[in-house]
């Protein structure tokens, strides 16, 4: 076991990591060092990183990685200045909190080695926050398993809940499955208005003659929109450069859809996956916003179109792929209508039993509703306020 916490050092376990993505018990693509360097690199000013690496050393002699958990360390809070070791998601939200760890098929037991260098006091830190993990996987049992086991430890966990698309025997008995008779009226609707515009055309990247325009014009719809104007686009952020980069190296390595929307050959709708077979990650969806298109809703079209791809081996959305992870919030408005399965995320706060982070996270939960309670009494007044001075 090895921890480091540069990023130059973690990119010279590039070949050892690319080896572990090939045969992993939970996919999780952003972890991936294709895409995580240059993701740390564009986050990293002012961070600190521990990366933890597990190796094992079969017959050969030979040491081969297989597990890897990528931490942040944090303080837990500013009124609560405990050190966290938390691990990394994205924080610009381009793949939205995926944090399941790199760990190959059958060694599960890779969390078991975690657990107890965490508690034998050597992270110097005094919190592990182990978030992000996907409900019903490997790891999750592996973990709750070890946990119950070990009295030195004490935790807390939380679940939220995201969306996924699982592949139906067919598209039509996924839309039977997940739209009514009347919303899928409406849909047909949208499209029959849309259409009422121009001649409307969807493609994907194997459909593409130029991959560096699309990808362009991609990042531009998406700074013409509200992520632009709030300063969360890729443009707004000044990832212009490496995202393409990143988005040609998935294409080079047949791991990426581009599916678009077009109306008389102007781009409407944009939407980009990435592969990690038998699923696929949500990497952006994205929309013209002018209300000529966007009350004709575009990105839902957009998502039944891969959803009917998705059921079609001929197609790239299709081909070897069982599922796609939307990465979004538990409250998307396009994905809770079109997803055809809840996905639980769950989260475990862990702390050494004794240690002032035990009774920090005990404590937890009160201090939680206390802060509601809070909000709630200054929102009170606020209205008050509000109706004796207007």
């Amino acid at each position: 076991m090895q921890a480091i916490s540069d990023i130059e050092q973690l990119a010279e376990y590039t070949a050892e990591l690319e080896d572990l993505s090939k045969d992993l018990a939970v996919q999780n693509v952003s972890y991936e060092p294709w895409i995580l360097c240059p993701i740390l690199k564009a986050s990293g000013v002012n961070r600190k990183f521990v990366f933890v690496l597990i190796f094992d050393s079969p017959s050969d002699d030979r040491t081969r990685l297989i597990g890897f958990f990528p931490f942040e360390r944090v303080v837990l809070h500013h009124l609560v200045p405990l050190s966290c070791l938390r691990l990394w998601a994205d924080p610009f939200n381009y793949l939205n909190a995926r944090c399941d760890p790199l760990i190959r098929k059958g060694h599960d037991y890779c969390i078991e080695v975690l657990l107890d260098w965490f508690a034998q006091e050597k992270t110097h830190a005094d919190l592990i926050n182990l978030r992000g993990l996907t409900d019903g996987t490997s790891i999750v049992r592996s973990l709750t398993s070890s946990l119950s086991g070990k009295k030195r430890l004490e935790h807390i966990e939380s679940t939220i809940e995201s969306h996924l698309y699982r592949r139906h025997v067919n598209a039509d008995s996924y839309i039977n499955a997940v739209l009514s008779k009347r919303s899928q009226q409406t849909l047909r609707r949208y499209e029959r208005r849309l259409r009422d515009l121009g001649t409307v055309e969807y493609a994907d990247v194997d459909e593409c003659l130029d991959i560096e325009q699309l990808i362009d014009e991609f990042i531009d719809l998406e700074d013409q929109g509200w992520k632009g104007k709030q300063g969360v686009s890729i443009s707004a952020y000044g990832h212009r450069e490496w995202v393409k980069q990143l988005l040609l190296d998935a294409h080079s390595r047949q791991r990426l859809s581009l599916l678009t929307m077009r109306v008389d050959r102007k781009l409407i709708a944009a939407r980009c996956v990435l592969f990690s077979k038998p699923g696929s990650f949500l990497f952006k969806l994205t929309y013209d916003e002018k209300d000529i298109y966007a009350k004709r809703s575009p990105g839902l079209l957009l998502e039944f179109e891969a959803i009917r791809r998705m059921h079609s081996d001929q197609m790239m959305l299709g081909h070897e792929i069982d599922w796609l992870d939307t990465c979004s919030s538990p409250h998307s408005p396009i994905f809770s209508r079109s997803r055809s399965e809840g996905l639980k995320v769950r989260r475990f706060i862990i702390a050494r039993s004794g240690s002032v982070a035990a009774l920090a996270i005990a404590m937890s939960p009160y201090a939680a509703r206390a802060e509601q309670l809070m909000n709630g009494c200054t929102r009170w007044v606020r209205q008050k306020v509000k109706a004796l001075t207007s």
